[in-house]
């Protein structure tokens, strides 16, 4: 950040094109909030030279069917909003093979408990509706199989998939490799336990942020509770649009809730950080104080064996804690005009795409 710049202008100093002071490929000249912001080639970029397309129009677009419909009457060199993988199979049908671009990332959907309720402090409970989901018929028949099954409170895939089959041997969590019907039978076990029944039945309700995907994950789960615990508990479902749900989770406003996180750099304390205590992103409010000594431990060692070998053993305890419901990782899903040239999905597993690195082939627009 340029210091005369904040200086200046204070807080206002990246409000306006001619505030703002950058040293990317890239300089901003116009910006029409809540319309477009248009950057043009900078002449004093390093590498400039190597920099193929002059000018640059982001689109303040916010839901999937508008970015489709103005992409589908060329309004758009590629999609910005993630398509939802449970249509996948009609953009296959709809687009060639070089315009659906489906690219593994770092993204992990899942619901989180309000841990300052009581009957979520109770173990039994948050690993009960959590052992009968099944993420996989999710997967497969839900998502189209475009989405990876997740039980860590980590990306199975998060720093090379060194973690991969990392929940297969955690303590008490060996109904991952059971049968969903034995799982099930657990479940019930655990709630009943846990002190409910029909007389009693556990009460909850879950919440996520306005959409029609996360509304389809939100029924998926209330049914399979329903229908698994039966008179055992009572599920409903309430939705917010964003700014209220953010407001809502900050302020313990929820039971369950939907979330998902994309990773912010390719390692797995982008995820473990969010379940210590004292995370500005822990919403649900879970905390284990020997999970936060291990975590710390981890980033003060000076050896990356080390650094591994702790986080380790960070996401198996914070994994058996149950501070959340993993579902699954997704990718990332556009659509990219065929003239457009460069992009490449499967190098960038945290979905950034800078447009220095893409060229357009003007013979095919």
């Amino acid at each position: 950040m340029n210091k005369k710049a904040i200086e200046k202008y204070g807080d206002s100093w990246a409000a306006k094109p001619d505030t703002i002071i950058s040293n990317g490929a890239y300089k901003l000249t116009k910006w029409i909030h809540n319309g477009y912001a248009l950057a043009e080639k900078s002449s004093n970029y390093w590498d400039a030279k190597n920099v193929s397309i002059d000018s640059v129009k982001y689109l303040m677009i916010n839901d999937v069917s508008s970015d489709l419909e103005n992409y589908k009457a060329g309004g758009e060199s590629l999609t910005y909003n993630n398509l939802p993988a449970n249509t996948a199979e009609w953009y296959k049908e709809h687009f060639t093979n070089n315009q659906f671009q489906p690219s593994p990332m770092l993204a992990q959907a899942y619901f989180i408990f309000n841990m300052r309720d009581t009957k979520f402090q109770d173990i039994r409970v948050r690993k009960a509706l959590s052992m009968v989901i099944d993420r996989k018929g999710i997967a497969e028949g839900v998502k189209k199989g475009l989405v990876t099954p997740s039980y860590l409170v980590v990306p199975e895939t998060v720093a090379g998939g060194r973690y991969k089959d990392l929940a297969k041997d955690i303590p008490d969590y060996d109904w991952v490799n059971e049968p969903i019907e034995q799982r099930i039978k657990q479940a019930r076990q655990l709630l009943k336990e846990a002190g409910y029944s029909k007389k009693h039945p556990l009460e909850f309700t879950i919440n996520f942020n306005t959409s029609d995907v996360n509304r389809l994950m939100a029924q998926i789960l209330q049914g399979s509770w329903q229908q698994d615990f039966g008179d055992l508990v009572k599920v409903s479902i309430f939705n917010e649009d964003w700014k209220v749900y953010l407001d809502s989770l900050k302020n313990g406003n929820f039971d369950v809730a939907r979330m998902a996180w994309i990773a912010d750099f390719n390692q797995q304390n982008t995820y473990t950080e969010m379940y210590t205590c004292d995370s500005d992103n822990n919403y649900g409010h879970y905390c284990d104080k020997e999970a936060d000594e291990i975590y710390n431990k981890s980033l003060t060692t000076n050896s990356m064996d080390e650094f591994y070998k702790l986080q380790k053993e960070l996401i198996i305890k914070q994994t058996a804690g149950y501070p959340t419901i993993p579902l699954f990782t997704h990718p990332a899903i556009q659509l990219v005009q065929p003239y457009v040239k460069g992009f490449k999905p499967k190098e960038n597993v945290i979905g950034r795409y800078r447009a220095k690195q893409l060229s357009i082939k003007q013979s095919e627009v």
